[in-house]
């Protein structure tokens, strides 16, 4: 991996961490749909100094939002939004209506979280608004080696979840997708 694309991944890492958890650290109001104008953005970056802020340009954000596999930004009208995975509450994210999920769906965890949820009857959301699932194993593995080194990958029942329940799944991204908790007894054991 060469220079620009390690900096283009450290500034997604940034950037997903504004727009998913926490503007006010750089001085940014995200609008009730979770946008942020993307000069603004570049100008509160490159105000804090971040490490990568010297190769900051508008069309680096695009690049990033097009290159990015689990579609986790959204351009719209000069402005950017995370798609999914916010911890921020009282946005309203949700403007993807609630679809029909495939026959499976995968949530990546750690043991200690796996116990936890097992204990409860649960895949709770936890710090964000809702549980993120993705239609490839491959993904929730990667989510969850980013917390521990030997992940638990459930595999839920999402289909059977949304008629035995009513449960509602909305699609964030091309393998994306979030619903609210999940009772244990939709996970394949």
């Amino acid at each position: 991996m060469n220079n620009i694309s390690l900096n283009k991944v450290k500034l997604s890492t940034t950037i997903s961490y504004i727009l998913r958890h926490n503007p006010g650290e750089f001085e940014l109001e995200l609008d009730e749909e979770g946008f942020v104008s993307i000069d603004s953005l570049i100008m509160k970056i490159i105000k804090k100094q971040h490490k990568y802020a010297n190769v900051l340009n508008k069309k680096i954000i695009e690049e990033i939002v097009e290159e990015d596999e689990d579609g986790r930004y959204e351009i719209r009208d000069n402005s950017i939004r995370a798609v999914y995975g916010h911890s921020i509450k009282g946005l309203n994210i949700n403007r993807y209506l609630d679809s029909l999920p495939p026959k499976i769906l995968y949530h990546g965890t750690t043991k200690e979280n796996f116990e936890k949820i097992i204990e409860s009857g649960f895949i709770k959301s936890m710090q964000r608004d809702n549980v993120c699932l993705s239609e490839i194993e491959d993904k929730a593995i990667r989510v969850a080696l980013r917390r521990t080194n030997n992940p638990v990958i459930l595999k839920i029942r999402a289909l059977d979840l949304h008629n035995d329940l009513n449960q509602k799944f909305f699609k964030k991204s091309n393998i994306i997708w979030e619903t609210s908790n999940i009772p244990v007894e939709y996970i394949v054991f």
